[in-house]
């Protein structure tokens, strides 16, 4: 009875499921490229960085080369002094992005062309999605919840629909950080070696975890250090672990890891000359210093942090074009900007970090959402501006419920709500996890979180929220099940004082 139960359940969230994406799909609006040359399907379209993954995509269909279109580059010192912006298009050796996503979405468009591409695109990262809510159904069996709920909240999860209709790298990235938690959590639960069939996938998926995005490579850094801890706080942590983790199934691990991402970093040892996953130290440091002047509003007549440092004397070892991906710049380029950003106040610091995490958290994904089926969108990050009064959030209300924002202020609503909810069945699941073993785990999806939030600092963006939902629906699932739980009690006992 319990196994039909089971397979009703999945034909339902199967026949939902498809129903959502294929409404989605239908309405989905074409928009212009980046060059405006031609209109082209918003999963292109309004893919975030969509170039270092479609774009290269496209390129590695036809010529089998990762290589990225892009615009043509001045430097950071003529940028600052000149405005124009009249740019040709150029092609150059990817660099700021792993190959996994461009690689699979290159098989969609070698097969089906680049429009139909789209579609086989979003197919794709729709059975990634799905698949990745039945893998989490793993991580609730230490804490006694209910399968079914948090693989609901994750193939229906706004934010992660969202993604999987764009050609970004997210819904891969969380296919795969998945697939690490659901090992963890065999490791610090399960009292019996790990089979080599999981050898092999728990290090496919961590060699994978930085080729889709370079950002990856740290939480494979963290998790020897995440793990240790974790095992500290369960008394049985440290003997469950050496039983699924011995030194062989250790060695059959890491040689995975090794063989998985030791091709890219060749290749990359190749054209750039540097064994590494990614050429972006600066780029993103740089990004980070942009994020926190964003909110706190540019300072008064202050020069671009590394714009100074390369009109200087002492910068002769960073010339030409490109000065932030040049391996003897990013280093230094990295060290400039987070110079740069610890010479804010700690007040200022604190309060960029709280609203940059209160936009991760809590944003719903609407953007992504409004722009894939055409709908008119407004800028939400204006009213997180430190100078901003209540004036700005008066004139947005205004605007969302006006007649033109009226299907983006429906959308709002929906993945805003689904946001907050889920935080706060979030936080009565935390509330609920008392045994060691739950504590254990709990212990690394926290020390996760906190490696992920170091990472982003100040860009929050719903999007980068995609690597934790699959902690987050976890103890969503556990604050949904008490509060279902005692619903049922409370009903029962005003059934029987009838």
């Amino acid at each position: 009875m319990a196994d039909k139960r089971s397979l009703f359940i999945q034909l339902a969230y199967i026949v939902l499921f498809v129903a959502i994406n294929c409404l989605l799909l239908f309405h989905a609006m074409p928009d212009e490229e980046f060059d405006h040359s031609k209109r082209i399907s918003p999963t292109y379209a309004h893919a975030s960085d969509g170039q270092r993954y479609w774009g290269v995509a496209v390129n590695l269909a036809e010529s089998g080369r990762f290589v990225l279109r892009t615009q043509s580059k001045v430097s950071l010192i003529d940028a600052a002094k000149s405005s124009n912006k009249d740019r040709t298009v150029i092609q150059e050796p990817m660099s700021r992005a792993g190959p996994l996503p461009a690689l699979v979405f290159s098989i969609p468009i070698k097969l089906l062309g680049f429009e139909k591409g789209a579609i086989g695109i979003v197919g794709i990262q729709c059975i990634v999605l799905f698949l990745t809510g039945v893998m989490a159904r793993t991580l609730v069996g230490p804490f006694n919840w209910n399968k079914n709920v948090v693989q609901a909240l994750l193939i229906f999860n706004p934010n992660l629909i969202g993604l999987a209709h764009h050609a970004q790298s997210e819904t891969i990235f969380v296919f795969l950080i998945t697939g690490i938690l659901v090992f963890v959590t065999k490791c610090l639960t399960y009292k019996q070696t790990a089979k080599k069939s999981e050898v092999i996938l728990f290090g496919l998926c961590l060699g994978l975890l930085p080729l889709a995005r370079p950002l990856g490579a740290y939480i494979v850094i963290a998790l020897p250090i995440m793990l240790v801890v974790s095992m500290w706080i369960n008394r049985n942590g440290f003997r469950s672990c050496q039983e699924y983790l011995n030194y062989r199934v250790v060695l059959g691990v890491f040689l995975v890891t090794l063989l998985t991402l030791s091709p890219w970093a060749f290749r990359n040892y190749m054209v750039f000359g540097q064994f590494s996953l990614t050429q972006s130290e600066g780029i993103m440091m740089q990004w980070h210093y942009n994020s926190l002047t964003s909110y706190l509003g540019p300072r008064a007549n202050e020069q671009d942090p590394f714009v100074k440092y390369l009109s200087g004397e002492d910068s002769n070892e960073c010339v030409g074009d490109y000065s932030l991906r040049e391996g003897k710049c990013k280093q230094k380029a990295a060290k400039v900007y987070l110079e740069a950003i610890l010479d804010s106040s700690a007040s200022d610091i604190f309060y960029v970090l709280m609203a940059s995490w209160s936009k991760l958290f809590l944003s719903g994904g609407t953007t992504a959402l409004t722009r894939y089926v055409g709908l008119p969108t407004l800028n939400l990050h204006r009213i997180w501006h430190k100078n901003n009064n209540s004036s700005v959030v008066v004139r947005f209300i205004q605007s969302v419920l006006h007649t033109e924002y009226r299907g983006f202020f429906i959308i709002f609503l929906v993945t805003t709500t689904f946001a907050w909810l889920t935080r706060i069945f979030g936080l009565i699941g935390l509330f609920r996890c008392t045994s060691r073993t739950a504590l254990a785990l709990t212990m690394f999806y926290g020390l996760s979180v906190g490696v992920f939030l170091m990472m982003y600092l100040f860009v929050g963006l719903s999007r980068f929220r995609a690597p934790l939902e699959p902690i987050l629906m976890l103890y969503a699932t556990g604050g949904i099940c008490f509060v279902a739980a005692k619903f049922r009690q409370a009903m029962s006992s005003f059934s029987q004082s009838l």
